[in-house]
């Protein structure tokens, strides 16, 4: 039988033009799967399980999940890495079980479809829940200008509360905070910041979720002695007293930053004793003052009180 006789007769009527329908249909799937065909892999896309009442997670094999995506170029550019997930749920079970991932685990924006995830399934190990109160560890990173240094860190509240598996709830004394930057700070300051989970193997739960961090920043202080500086009497204008002081020299102890005290020119610093309601013939024992330098403190003036006995010219 001839060939043509068994192509059947609907087919052999116009077949150039059905053949050039078919071949452009063919070309037109092949063009839109090229549109439509992008794919993105997205890295550590962070795994949430979801256990039953009274359970938590005490192991797991993975935390995070590599997820390959395949759509139009405009829907993989939707794709934000902080508004993808996964999420899976143990259901009723308890002890250990596997669980095999699907593409309807993946919480994602629409218009994109999941091509393939690794690993393809998760080891889950769970616990009976309970809770215990932990004290807080605020935790820094960065270093302070130079010239500062951190006095304290007080975090409000200084105890939470943590909820998770049993068997790891009693290795866990403390919690710590996300770290805190130094950089830059010259001052005290307060910044509210998130806790750090205990562990990436199990799931935590901590109350409150954040807490508020003091942290007290004072200037790095260094000493300096000045020696035998004189001591004169304060009297009122155009007095013709004659004021004798014993010790007449004291030793002032100056504190302030390193490079200021270095630049202090320490013969300005002048001590001095208010003898202005004084009379002739009284003796006195008074408070040395000293009249402070820009940016130095006066720590100490050793001795810190002088006899004063009052004479005529």
């Amino acid at each position: 039988m001839p060939f043509e006789s068994r192509i059947p007769e609907w087919l052999r009527s116009n077949f150039a033009a059905k053949l050039g329908a078919v071949l452009l249909a063919v070309g037109t799937w092949f063009i839109i799967d090229s549109i439509i065909s992008n794919k993105e892999l997205l890295s550590d896309v962070p795994l949430v399980i979801r256990t039953g009442e009274g359970l938590a997670v005490l192991k797991r094999s993975v935390d995070s999940v590599d997820v390959v995506f395949r759509g139009s170029r405009e829907d993989i550019q939707r794709l934000k890495r902080g508004e993808v997930s996964v999420e899976i749920s143990t259901g009723e079970a308890s002890g250990r079980t596997v669980i095999r991932l699907k593409p309807e685990h993946v919480k994602a924006p629409r218009g994109c479809r999941v091509v393939s995830m690794d690993p393809e399934t998760v080891d889950v190990e769970l616990d009976r829940e309970d809770e215990k109160k932990v004290p807080v560890r605020p935790v820094t990173e960065d270093a302070l200008p130079d010239g500062y240094v951190l006095d304290k860190l007080i975090p409000t509240p200084t105890n939470v509360t943590i909820r998770g598996p049993v068997g790891q709830l009693k290795d866990v004394k403390e919690i710590r905070t996300r770290p805190i930057s130094l950089k830059g700070r010259n001052g005290t300051f307060r910044e509210r910041i998130a806790l750090a989970a205990p562990s990436d193997i199990w799931d935590a739960r901590m109350d409150p979720e954040r807490v508020m961090v003091e942290a007290a920043i004072v200037e790095h202080t260094s000493e300096k002695l000045v020696e035998a500086v004189p001591v004169s009497a304060m009297v009122g204008t155009g007095s013709r007293l004659l004021i004798r002081v014993e010790p007449s020299h004291v030793n002032i102890t100056l504190k302030g930053g390193e490079d200021i005290l270095k630049e202090a020119d320490v013969t300005r610093i002048s001590a001095y004793v208010d003898c202005s309601g004084m009379d002739a013939g009284a003796s006195s024992v008074l408070p040395v003052k000293v009249v402070p330098l820009p940016r130095i403190a006066v720590d100490r003036v050793e001795p810190d009180v002088v006899n004063v006995e009052v004479g005529v010219r």
